[in-house]
C-alpha cells in the first residue's frame, strides 16, 4: 500500500478547548481514535515542560526524520495560515 499523499491540504488542527489536564485531553483524544470517530495512523507529540525544554515523538507507524520534519512543516504552515484552533 502506497504512502497517502501529503499536501498541507491534508492537514488539519486538533479540536482545541485549551484543557489544562494534558493527559485528560490525550485521553480522550486516544478514546476517539479507539472508537473509530477519529482515523490516525501516525501521531506527532511535541511537549513543552516548565523549564521550556522541547521533547518530542512519533506514536503509531514508522517515521523517519524527513517525515517527521514535513509534518511539522506541513502543520507550521497551516498555523501561519491561521488555521490554528
Amino acid at each position: 500500500m502506497s504512502e497517502p499523499r501529503l499536501a498541507v491540504d491534508n492537514v488539519h488542527a486538533l479540536p482545541s478547548a485549551f484543557i489544562p489536564q494534558i493527559a485528560l485531553a490525550l485521553r480522550a483524544y486516544a478514546e476517539l481514535i479507539e472508537d473509530g470517530e477519529v482515523s490516525a495512523n501516525r501521531v506527532i507529540l511535541v511537549t513543552q515542560d516548565d523549564e521550556g525544554m522541547i521533547d518530542f515523538m512519533a506514536i503509531g507507524e514508522p517515521c523517519d526524520s524527513a517525515q517527521g520534519i514535513g509534518y511539522l512543516e506541513m502543520a507550521k504552515a497551516k498555523m501561519i495560515e491561521g488555521s490554528w484552533r
